[in-house]
């Protein structure tokens, strides 16, 4: 059974999608994150960071509810949502949800994106990324990423290391079977859906895949491939 983690950081909230948690979901705020979840009315069950976006009354508050609270220097070597990501890899959780990871921090966002890659590679944790009108996920052989959404959205392939190959898709108006794209290039950036509905896979390599839509009735997410080789809103 799948066990999954929501981890909710300081930067853009997906505004009006909304938050749809399912049973057994653990939700984890990083530091400011917490202030999304409160407007939400969403109680965490981890509390973690520096606490340098975040009032202490917030933290006091979180504590008496029964969050449980990690708190951590702010001179330090990882950021707080690194943190959040290795404390929920070593306890297992087999899908991660990051929202708040983007905004106007280009920095914070290149890393957060190069950060999960490293935890899918490492961990073999399924992980998307959600904004209010982007989603990301990170591809690796025996994955298979399904976008959800109207025709015209676009959709991006870009590798993050090396050469990705053994591409194949089915329902991008430029498609790829068993197709290379190179590190480096820009070639697999601003395909498009055919209808409402398309996959990708691949042999080798690690593929950063993206939606530009309306996340309210789209998005993208990986899911374990059928040997030999669905969208839920949140």
């Amino acid at each position: 059974m799948t066990v999954r983690a929501i981890v909710v950081a300081n930067g853009e909230w997906p505004g009006d999608i909304g938050f749809q948690l399912r049973p057994g979901d653990l939700v984890a705020a990083v530091d400011g994150g917490a202030l999304h979840l409160r407007r939400a009315g969403i109680v965490p069950h981890y509390l973690l960071g520096d606490f340098d976006s975040l009032p202490d009354e917030a933290v006091a508050e979180y504590r008496a509810r029964g969050t449980r609270i990690r708190r951590y220097p702010v001179d330090k070597d990882k950021t707080d949502t690194h943190l959040a990501l290795d404390l929920l890899a070593e306890q297992g959780y087999d899908e991660i949800v990051l929202l708040g990871v983007t905004g106007d921090r280009l920095d914070q966002t290149l890393a957060t994106l190069l950060l999960a890659a490293r935890v899918v590679e490492d961990r073999g944790v399924r992980l998307r990324v959600v904004d209010a009108r982007n989603s990301a996920v990170i591809l690796v052989p025996g994955l298979e990423a399904r976008v959800c959404g109207k025709s015209g959205d676009k959709v991006s392939l870009i590798p993050l290391r090396d050469t990705a190959s053994g591409i194949s898709t089915q329902g991008l108006a430029y498609p790829l079977n068993n197709g290379s794209l190179p590190w480096g290039v820009t070639l697999g950036v601003s395909n498009h859906l055919t209808g409402a509905r398309a996959t990708v896979t691949l042999r080798k390599g690690l593929l950063l895949v993206t939606h530009h839509g309306d996340q309210r009735t789209g998005g993208v997410e990986v899911v374990r491939a059928n040997p030999g080789a669905g969208m839920r809103q949140l």
